[in-house]
């Protein structure tokens, strides 16, 4: 076996006591004059020999014992110096150098060095717990989260990422996106919704991207949060409105069916009819036809709602049509706060449809006579260079007053209304990509049908 001495490579075993050739260099530079004076002094003196011996060993041990001194002193500080720093790169904070001695260069050293340990001894020991407190919330967070490197491989999961997988965290890091069933997400944009089958279930996702670097690389965070729960949340409270909604209009008509029938039986059951019974069953009858046509058109309201046709777009203008529409109203005087000229595109006929049934809401709403106000304006949405026009029905009557029940289907303050208008103008409004809502006006009284759908390029004449 060799020696770790000729292991080294030569160019290394020349320069192993470099330091401490230099520092024997300058030692002996700076004492090496004083004791050649010291010599000469004593050579020109007429001294008796054994005096000038004595004098000679004191100044020749006064020499190598400085020259030692020096060395050592200096040595001892530079190597303590020296396995400081190795231990702070080691991250190693336990070493803390004692002071030389007071006033010398060395120990401004020696201090410099240890406030540079105590700061990043503090700063290490934040980055620890910041980085203890992330890796907590990684892992406790009630979403998955999946970092891939550039290549495509898992780098980093957390619990509910390990649980969606159904894997351990040794089966999947290291693994490509599309072993793992996760090649969608990863080239999914983001704030996306995707249907995935993951460990034997299907369900909606939704993914959220972002990059950050690790160590110099980057890195591709994909954050999955599961939609399933929280759609089904949300389904079962629109199915209880519903259901809450249908038993009352169906209560409310069925209770006079069935008082008008037992009426009805008990009288025909009757040996001695008392007069006028022909009369009542008339009446009976005809209330029970009112009530049945009613659950009827509830019905057939309901089916129009979910057989919506589907749009022939087309470009036309905005004024015109508006104009159009309001000509047809006799009832009152809607009033046109003329806009710019636009051109809209979409299926002229389902959106006149949608329009004269919210301009008729807005009439019925007027019961002061005053008139309603149409107006639009063309807004950008932050984020986008599209355009958009908003088109607002003002009425000024008392408002809404359940503005929670206004697209539940069925729901209605009018005496004879269906409540399924509204929901009929969301979606032919929405099948243009645009939006509907109904809100009561901030100042004063009265309520707001907003209007919002997307324009074309050359909308502006």
């Amino acid at each position: 076996m060799s020696s770790p001495n000729k292991s080294k490579p030569k160019g290394e075993r020349k320069s192993e006591h470099k330091p401490e050739f230099w520092v024997l260099i300058a030692s002996l530079i700076a004492i090496l004059p004083l004791c050649f004076v010291s010599l000469i002094l004593l050579s020109m003196a007429e001294l008796p020999e054994h005096l000038f011996w004595t004098l000679l060993f004191m100044v020749v041990g006064s020499f190598i014992w400085s020259l030692v001194y020096l060395q050592r002193r200096i040595l001892f500080a530079l190597r303590s110096i020296s396995n400081a720093l190795m231990s702070l790169a080691e991250s190693d904070y336990s070493i803390r150098l004692g002071l030389c001695e007071r006033g010398q260069i060395l120990d401004e050293v020696v201090r410099s060095v240890n406030r540079l340990r105590d700061l990043l001894h503090a700063e290490r020991t934040g980055a620890a717990e910041t980085g203890a407190l992330f890796a907590r919330v990684v892992e406790k967070v009630d979403v998955a989260l999946f970092a891939f490197d550039p290549h495509g491989n898992l780098c980093m999961v957390n619990e509910r990422g390990l649980l969606l997988l159904n894997r351990s965290r040794k089966e999947v890091l290291e693994k490509s996106a599309q072993m793992l069933g996760l090649a969608a997400c990863l080239a999914s944009s983001d704030n996306k919704v995707l249907r995935l089958n993951l460990a034997g279930s299907a369900s909606n996702w939704l993914i959220k991207k972002a990059q950050y670097r690790e160590f110099g690389a980057p890195r591709e965070l994909v954050i999955m949060s599961d939609l399933t729960a929280p759609l089904r949340e949300k389904e079962l409270e629109a199915w209880q409105r519903l259901v809450a909604v249908l038993r009352h209009e169906i209560s409310n008509a069925l209770a006079p069916i069935k008082s008008y029938s037992q009426t009805l039986g008990w009288t025909l059951r009757q040996t001695e009819r008392h007069e006028g019974w022909e009369q009542d069953c008339i009446e009976g009858l005809a209330v029970i036809e009112r009530q049945t046509t009613a659950l009827n058109y509830m019905m057939q309201s309901y089916k129009n709602l979910n057989q919506l046709p589907t749009p022939v777009p087309h470009y036309f203008d905005l004024q015109p049509w508006l104009a159009e529409i309001v000509k047809q109203e006799l009832r009152l005087p809607v009033q046109i706060f003329s806009g710019e000229p636009l051109e809209l595109y979409g299926d002229r006929e389902l959106l006149s449809q949608a329009l004269v049934n919210i301009i008729n809401n807005a009439i019925e709403a007027s019961t002061n006579a005053q008139p309603p106000i149409i107006s639009w304006q063309v807004l950008t949405r932050p984020g986008n260079n599209h355009t958009w026009l908003t088109l607002d029905i003002t009425d000024f009557g008392e408002g809404v007053a359940n503005e929670d029940n206004l697209f539940v289907p069925f729901f209605t303050t009018k005496a004879k209304g269906s409540g399924i208008g509204l929901l009929v103008c969301r979606g032919i409004i929405e099948v243009h990509g645009g939006h509907f809502n109904l809100m009561n006006k901030a100042h004063g009284q009265g309520c707001i049908a907003r209007i919002q759908l997307p324009l074309p390029l050359s909308a502006h004449h």
